[in-house]
């Protein structure tokens, strides 16, 4: 029997997702398809080693005020409550009282955290207040474990299993917010989290109408995304009345000091991110912005939606006759070339031919043209293609809700809560280096893992869904 071909699809015409098949095929041509756990025990011993050699110093930090000769009994190592505390994001159990019972009553947890028994709930909870005043390694641990999937993706790439022509780590970038509802009731004076605010967000409820909002009180995640392979790259957490687009510029400049050896190429966004700064700023740092605007206004008296009168919603500039002008190409200095419709408009038979047949226009998308028609026009193919990666990040925000505890807490202030979000990304981005390093290409994005002896629970709710009186 003739064995199947070898598949490598270009990068223009694929998508992570086929990619992902490509790589189941190309696994089993190379005899690697069971060459490595992909979930178990020894696949959870690999996150948390992983974590481990990320947080060697942060555990030397923590550890120094015992080596200081503090006194009392001595208490456990900073590294095994490290390797402990990213384990309740693994395993998404939510209740530290919970999750403290189920270690404690699993040896192999025991064990793969370094511990003789599970500490009491008291010394998990002043574990991970020691644990608030270094929050910030968290974004360097982050770094770490992204630059350690690149050198995977790359060597990934080499063998065969990945496209050699797919795009490198951090070259589309995709930047949104989801909500983090607040812990505790908003209504008690004062409320139980003062930091928290009150804003909007998507309706949970599919039966609204579309387009509504609704309140919530709480925080939002702003984050930073790569929206080809879906690994996170880099969040921060604002009050819930806080809108994002304010946020990008900031929030763009961290991720790329955070990841200096990333080299983003198109800055994917929706409509809350259309602000004329926004463009400005990612085009100033030789990034193409791929951001939809709203539509233009309607004219009461043409009853036609057009930018500064002259522009499509589409970013099209029309002809003398108000008809869309018809796309020729793009020159090397990046200036747009346009030319009368061939079939005339309603001006046909009152215009010399050369006005409506001849007529070219070439457009430089600078200034205001940056925002209406972009650098890669957004009537184009391409642009629409690239925007349809922007779905990306708001699949990752809903697995990471879901596997690893994004939105799920019992923290009061908004340091807390960065704390929080920040371990639930880091235990998402750690998961996916664990598949890509058993050479798991297909399965990079998948969070659940089974474990003998070990029964999923469903959880209680434990937040209300509060929402302001109508």
């Amino acid at each position: 029997m003739k064995p199947p071909e070898f598949v490598a699809p270009t990068a223009s015409a694929s998508t992570r997702e086929g990619d992902s098949q490509v790589a189941r095929r190309n696994n089993i041509i190379h005899g690697l398809d069971q060459q490595a756990p992909r979930s178990g025990y020894e696949f959870l011993r690999a996150i948390l080693d992983h974590f481990s050699q990320a947080s060697e110093h942060l555990a030397q930090a923590l550890d120094e005020p015992h080596r200081r000769g503090r006194g009392g009994r001595p208490g456990y190592h900073a590294a095994a409550m490290l390797r402990l505390h990213l384990l309740q994001f693994v395993l998404r159990e939510r209740y530290a009282n919970r999750f403290l019972r189920l270690v404690a009553t699993n040896p192999r947890f025991l064990e793969l955290c370094d511990l003789v028994g599970a500490p009491t709930e008291g010394t998990y909870s002043r574990f991970k207040k020691a644990l608030l005043p270094h929050r910030g390694s968290v974004n360097q641990m982050m770094a770490a474990a992204t630059t350690k999937c690149e050198t995977e993706i790359e060597r990934l790439k080499e063998s065969g299993i990945i496209p050699a022509d797919a795009p490198r780590l951090g070259e589309i970038i995709a930047f949104d917010a989801t909500d983090v509802e607040g812990y505790g009731n908003p209504r008690r004076k004062p409320a139980a989290d003062q930091e928290a605010r009150w804003g909007y967000r998507t309706p949970k409820n599919k039966s609204q109408a579309k387009g509504e909002k609704e309140f919530f009180y709480g925080y939002k995640v702003h984050a930073g995304h790569d929206a080809y392979y879906g690994l996170p790259l880099y969040g921060t957490v604002a009050p819930a009345n806080v809108s994002e687009g304010p946020r990008l510029r900031p929030d763009l400049d961290a991720l790329l000091k955070l990841h200096p050896d990333l080299k983003p190429r198109y800055l994917l966004a929706d409509k809350a991110y259309h602000a004329f700064y926004n463009f400005r700023h990612a085009a100033n740092l030789g990034i193409i912005p791929i951001i939809d605007i709203p539509r233009p206004t309607q004219d009461k008296a043409t009853k036609r939606r057009l930018y500064d009168g002259i522009y499509t919603a589409d970013g099209r500039p029309t002809c003398v006759g108000q008809q869309p002008m018809d796309y020729l190409g793009t020159d090397l200095d990046g200036a747009h070339w346009f030319r009368c419709p061939p079939q005339g408009c309603h001006l046909k038979e009152k215009l010399d031919w050369s006005r409506y047949c001849n007529d070219t226009h070439w457009e430089s998308p600078t200034g205001k043209l940056l925002r209406i028609m972009g650098i890669i026009p957004r009537f184009s193919s391409t642009w629409k293609e690239l925007y349809q990666r922007r779905n990306s990040i708001e699949r990752y925000f809903s697995s990471a809700k879901q596997s690893r505890l994004l939105n799920r807490h019992q923290c009061l202030g908004q340091e807390k809560v960065e704390l929080h979000v920040g371990m639930a990304t880091l235990a998402y981005a750690l998961t996916a280096l664990a598949h890509l390093e058993a050479d798991d290409y297909e399965n990079m994005l998948v969070m659940d893992i089974e474990l003998p002896g070990v029964k999923r629970t469903e959880e209680p709710s434990g937040m209300e869904n509060y929402q302001a009186a109508a």
